[in-house]
């Protein structure tokens, strides 16, 4: 468990807050059998690019043998680097001479450094698109290690290393967020009202690259305010907000249905509802009924793997003082969130830590990426590595895995969300296993 560095307490457990700015995602390639995704972070583009490399391995197949090991190579500038000793038993377990010199480790890409296209059936490997690199080996051996060098034989031996590319430039859709603000009468007591209203501004101030609306209600929808951005939207928002003042009851289906919709007139599937309330809810059986009806009711792959024809919607909640928390975490997470880690978006915190706790959400939102394709099996995941910059993260201090997400997190003094914001970081995640075939 991660150390915690703020006051307001998530449900069932704490949660650090991170320096909020926005991700670019990049995408990269997949091995034949591994995963590798590389991250671009920086404020001034959205664009996905791809960028290849040889990853941590962890089987080699020669011939029709596969042999489970682990190897962490890269090709640089021509040179093989990381650790060689399983690929040395590839390479040489087959030779009965003994080494002379060290070994040296080489490779170049092959097809003149195009991409390769395989199609389904062909008999030489899987379909796909793939990078191809031949890494090569040489020593002098000797049968008797006190023999001249001069009786040696030079030996060479290369394999053949595929990697998965999946090529061209793909934009991530601006995150849009439905603000759905209780304004019942228990928001005028202990500073709840003022500190939503400063949240709210917080938020407008930072200037997020979203796109985002408000729903203001009590024991009925107030007004909406749908997605919008820019000067002019942030001055209605915050007009709305500032005019309007606690009192009434609290009902959450109507707003939620009207966060919705809004949503749902724009085809992203990077939707979020922040729903903030203090109250208990009159119409808590019917809220569920609707979420597990609409936000739930789509096809979990939705959620999963960031397409299809529906939206996923996912939901964070709000339960400020004394609020339900139980109702609230029964409406939180999205259609592919298990029972058991709805809490993971759902936090209890005091009227103070509002302001704190926008921005912690907003974290969870801008700074992580995903959804992984594919997406790590349980065993893979126990191979799970995310890097910075080449700088190996700590999981569940620097970063979580969530629903097929990987989330950076500021705690410790690490500050990988922020240094991979500010610094235009690089994240490289890797797991599973590659393809790599003695010549």
């Amino acid at each position: 468990m991660r150390n915690r560095s703020c006051v307001f307490r998530r449900q069932h457990r704490q949660n650090e807050l991170g320096f909020t700015a926005y991700i670019i995602i990049l995408l990269a390639a997949t091995l034949a059998g591994i995963s590798m995704y590389t991250i671009d972070f920086g404020r001034g583009s959205n664009r996905i690019s791809m960028e290849k490399q040889l990853l941590d391995s962890h089987a080699y197949i020669v011939g029709q043998q596969v042999i489970s090991q682990g190897v962490n190579a890269a090709c640089v500038n021509g040179e093989f680097v990381g650790n060689t000793d399983q690929l040395s038993q590839v390479l040489f377990n087959q030779l009965d001479q003994v080494e002379r010199d060290e070994r040296k480790y080489h490779c170049q890409e092959l097809d003149d450094g195009e991409i390769l296209i395989r199609e389904e059936g062909d008999p030489s490997g899987p379909p796909g698109s793939f990078r191809r690199y031949r890494v090569c080996s040489d020593y002098n051996a000797l049968q008797d290690r006190n023999s001249p060098r001069d009786e040696g034989e030079d030996v060479k031996r290369c394999s053949i290393v595929e990697v998965r590319e999946i090529g061209g430039k793909v934009e991530k859709p601006r995150p849009q967020i439905m603000f759905v603000l209780d304004y019942s009468g228990s928001m005028g007591s202990n500073g709840r009202e003022s500190s939503l209203k400063s949240a709210m501004q917080d938020f407008v101030d930072a200037a997020y690259e979203v796109d985002y609306g408000v729903v203001l209600f009590d024991d009925s929808v107030r007004t909406t305010i749908g997605l919008g951005s820019g000067a002019n939207h942030s001055t209605s928002v915050m007009s709305t907000v500032n005019s309007n003042s606690a009192g009434g009851g609290t009902a959450f289906e109507r707003p939620l249905q009207n966060a919705v919709n809004a949503l749902n007139q724009r085809n992203n599937q990077s939707s979020y509802v922040v729903l903030v309330s203090d109250g208990v809810p009159q119409d808590g059986d019917s809220a569920k009924s609707y979420v597990n009806n609409v936000i739930r009711g789509i096809d979990p792959e939705i959620c999963e793997s960031g397409r299809g024809n529906q939206i996923c919607h996912t939901v964070y909640t709000l339960g400020v003082d004394n609020a339900d928390m139980n109702m609230l975490d029964s409406l939180s997470g999205n259609a592919a969130t298990p029972t058991g880690d709805r809490d993971d978006y759902s936090f209890q915190i005091s009227a103070q830590d509002t302001q704190a706790a926008f921005r912690h959400i907003l974290d969870d939102i801008l700074c992580s990426f995903g959804p992984l394709d594919p997406r790590p099996n349980p065993d893979e995941l126990q191979s799970l590595a995310v890097f910075l910059n080449e700088e190996a993260l700590s999981r569940d201090e620097d970063y979580e895995y969530i629903d097929g997400r990987i989330k950076l997190y500021d705690a410790n003094g690490n500050q990988a969300c922020t240094r991979a914001l500010e610094n235009d970081g690089s994240i490289t995640i890797r797991y599973g296993k590659p393809r790599v075939i003695a010549e």
